[in-house]
Order: C-alpha cells, then structure tokens, then sequence
C-alpha cells in the first residue's frame, strides 16, 4: 500500500504544462523537460528563474513546488503550492491542495496531509486518489499515534523508574542521615553524660576535700582546745605547786623562826630555801631541831 502510495504522489506531482510570454515560457518549458527527464536540479533552476520573472503566477509556483518535492525541500514545496492554490480555477487549487497533502505527508505530519486531501476534495469531490491517500494517511497516523503513545509509555516507564531510584536512592539517604544524627545524638549524649560524670565527680571530690578541711580543722581545734587544756591544767598543777610551795615556804619561814640556830645555819637555811635545796633544808632542820616541845612536821 506504501508502495502505491508513492506512486500516486510522484503522478500527482508532475508539473503542468503551460505558454505565457516568450521567455517565461522558455524557462518554464525547460523545467517542465527537465522535471520529465528527473533532472529535478535542472527543473528547480529553470522554474526559480521563471518565478523570478512572474512571481506570482500559479503555474509556474506549482511546477516549481513540485520540483522541490521531488528534491525534498518540503517546506518550501508547501510555500510554492500554497501560492499556486490562491487561484479562481478550482481544478489547480485542488491540484495544489493536493501536492500539499503529499508534502506533509513526506514529512510524516499525517493529520496535516489529511486536512490538505479533505481541501483538495472539497475542490474535486471526485478524486478517488484524495480519498485513497485520506484512508492510507489515518492509518499511518494511528500507527504514529500508537507509537508516540509507547514511546510515551516507555518514557514514563524510564521517568517512574528513574523517580523509584531516586525515591530509594532519597530513602537511603534519608536513613543515612537519620543513622548519622542518631549516632551524632548520641555522641553527644554519651559527651553529655561523661561531662554529667565529670561535675559529679567533681563535686564529691570538692564535697569529699570540703569534709576532709572540716574534719582536719575540727582535729586541728580539739588539738588546739587540748593543748590549751593542757596548758590550764598545767598552769593550774603550776599554780598548786608555787602555792604549796608558797605555803611550805612560809611554814619553813616560820619553823626556821621558832628554832633556835646560829647565824651560819641560818643563812645556809636561807640560801638552801632560796635555791628551793628541800633537801638540804631538811638536813638543816633534823639536825638543829631543839629537842623537845616541837611537834612540827619534819620535812
């Protein structure tokens, strides 16, 4: 059917044959020769140059667009026809409209090419080639429509499962990142704790150095009360002393006058009582005590 297709179009583009003045029909004539002989680079130079001189003459603008179908410059083939188109004459028109179906459907723009035949049949209701192409051109327009829909489908397919790989690749990233601040939260809880440890530790290591202050100066103090209690006992025991002493003195003092001495155990009772010689004193006494009538105490 593709290859009857072809044909059709390479019939339907044949140029038409036309006289005008002397030499734009020359060139036109040549292009028209030239196109017969396929030399279709030929024809499309000899028609330019026939467009130059009558720009727009529908004939010429045909045969041209023509030629340039046949070189595949589509674009300006449909610019040639639709110049050629503009015309009163309903048979040329249609001519044109469809040569403009054959171009967009070079192109593969199939639902142009079925516009152009509907135009060229609107023209000439009886072309049964406009209504064959019409028929092949929807075909190959669902095919299109089909396969620009699998295409569609596979790329959506490709994009889901592109978005799916970044979904998981993000999932994992996320949980990656989750890992990460749960390990860095508890680093810095486990650096919390240990700081925690740490001013605890301090802290009964101050409360335990604060304790030990306190229980060296209360034995500091009880050493020191102790001291000075024993200082008082023994400046009491002191005082006892000189004052038993004192009176023992006075008790001598007053024996030494009752007895009855020389003047030499006199003084050697006095310097033995000043040198505090207790024994030397006693001495003196048992050996110048009088006898009888005394009933002091021997010392």
């Amino acid at each position: 059917m593709r290859q009857l297709l072809v044909l059709l179009l390479i019939v339907a583009a044949m140029p038409v044959l036309v006289s005008a003045d002397e030499s734009f029909e020359k060139l036109n004539d040549q292009g028209v020769l030239a196109y017969g002989e396929k030399k279709f680079d030929q024809a499309k130079e000899y028609l330019e140059k026939a467009v130059e001189i009558k720009p727009d003459n529908p004939i010429v603008n045909f045969n041209l667009g023509s030629a340039y179908h046949q070189q595949g410059e589509y674009e300006k083939a449909d610019q040639a026809y639709i110049s050629a188109a503009q015309v009163p004459d309903s048979t040329l028109s249609a001519m044109a409209h469809y040569n403009m179906g054959n171009t967009h459907f070079r192109e593969g723009d199939y639902q142009s090419a079925i516009d152009s035949y509907k135009k060229s049949l609107e023209l000439n209701p009886d072309d049964i080639d406009a209504k064959y192409n019409i028929e092949v051109a929807r075909k190959m327009l669902e095919q299109q429509q089909q396969q620009q829909q699998q295409q569609d489908q596979k790329q959506q397919d490709k994009e889901n499962e592109q978005d799916q790989k970044q979904d998981k690749d993000q999932q994992k990233d996320n949980k990656d990142q989750k890992d990460q601040n749960k390990d860095q939260k508890n680093d810095q809880q486990q650096d919390k704790n240990k700081e925690q440890d740490k001013q605890q530790q301090d802290k009964q290591n101050e409360d335990q150095q604060n304790k030990d202050n306190q229980d060296q100066q209360q034995e500091d103090q009880q050493q020191e009360d102790q001291q000075q209690q024993d200082e008082q006992q023994q400046n009491q025991q002191q005082s006892e002393d000189e004052k038993q002493d004192q009176q023992q003195l006075q008790q001598q003092q007053a024996q030494v006058q009752e007895m009855q001495m020389s003047k030499e155990d006199a003084e050697r009772l006095l310097n033995a009582v000043t040198g505090n010689d207790k024994e030397v004193l006693r001495r003196l006494v048992r050996q110048k005590a009088p006898t009888g009538g005394y009933s002091g105490k021997d010392w």
